[in-house]
């Protein structure tokens, strides 16, 4: 079977068109050269009749093929625009998924981390089972649906004990006229002192959560300007009490002990760093920790003996 032979491109069609008028020409002149009673300059004009033709016809045929050309040459670049805005755009998309992607994991695991931080193996399988019933965490392949007890590591309890024996240090500012303590925070964080009444106001220096014998001089629109040691400055009153009304007697306890354990964390693991007297009626209590379903059970205090944690039962948590 015979090949299918390429049409001609524009420069071979010229080539030949060209050679096409050349030829014609060339036959023409020799047919009035040989014509009798044709004048010379009736020959002359037919000859030149022939050359505009041919000129007029290789314009037409140069001008045609340039505007092939051009044309051509937009479609491609239009092309290669079109092709750049497309990859351009997947890129974007498939980058945009990369991100999503990773958050959606990052979340997931940090969800997985929170669940299992528990003594109990039968409490985290219950976390995790509830994040992926609720959506939050995926499990196409139902690996958590299907964990029992054995499955999960061990995982100790994060440390809220002081090492052995170590004790929590009594903060005082040494104010003879310091009739207020610190109170509402944190054992781990500290009470901001700030230049200005207001959360804007630069942080100068820090009290800790235990300190006592502030004095306060104004308090306006929330704020209190107090005075510790060679600190000057503002906090909020939410952080402040009177040491009266934050002190409260030893109570529901027998006067015939040692007196109110008090211990270097929140626990009864905690080692045990100093005793309040059953008589003592000037217990500051700071904070009380609690979790989300049973009241607070212990509270950092400070007395005139130590300073750490004491079980609630054992004393009176402000209300």
């Amino acid at each position: 079977m015979a090949s299918e032979q390429e049409p001609p491109s524009l420069e071979e069609r010229k080539f030949a068109l060209d050679a096409e008028i050349r030829r014609r020409e060339a036959a023409l002149k020799e047919v009035v050269s040989n014509r009798r009673g044709l004048s010379a300059a009736q020959a002359t004009i037919a000859g030149a009749a022939i050359a505009l033709v041919s000129g007029v016809a290789g314009a037409l045929i140069t001008a045609w093929s340039s505007q092939n050309v051009e044309a051509g040459k937009s479609l491609t670049l239009l092309q290669i625009e079109k092709l750049k805005a497309e990859g351009n755009l997947e890129l974007e998309r498939t980058k945009q998924t990369a991100v999503e992607s990773l958050e959606r994991k990052k979340f997931e695991t940090s969800l997985i981390l929170d669940a299992i931080k528990t003594t109990s193996r039968a409490e985290s399988i219950r976390n995790l089972k509830f994040f992926v019933a609720a959506g939050f965490v995926s499990d196409p392949e139902r690996r958590i649906i299907n964990l029992d007890d054995s499955a999960l590591p061990s995982l100790n309890p994060p440390s809220i004990c002081l090492k052995p024996g170590e004790k929590i240090v009594a903060w005082s500012c040494d104010q003879t006229n310091g009739t207020h303590v610190v109170v509402n925070i944190p054992a781990t964080n500290e009470l901001n002192v700030r230049t200005t009444p207001n959360v804007q106001g630069l942080l100068t220096a820090s009290l800790p959560s235990n300190a006592t014998d502030i004095v306060v001089d104004q308090c306006s629109a929330g704020w209190c300007a107090i005075q510790c040691r060679n600190v000057k400055g503002w906090v909020s009153n939410w952080y402040l009490a009177l040491r009266s009304k934050a002190s409260r007697p030893v109570t529901n306890f027998s006067r015939t002990g040692e007196g109110l354990i008090v211990r270097n964390g929140p626990d009864q693991a905690c080692s045990a760093v100093g005793f309040i007297p059953p008589n003592d009626d000037d217990v500051v209590l700071h904070y009380c920790e609690g979790n989300a379903t049973d009241s607070p059970t212990w509270c950092l205090i400070s007395s005139s003996q130590s300073s750490g944690w004491v079980f609630r039962r054992a004393s009176h948590a402000p209300d």
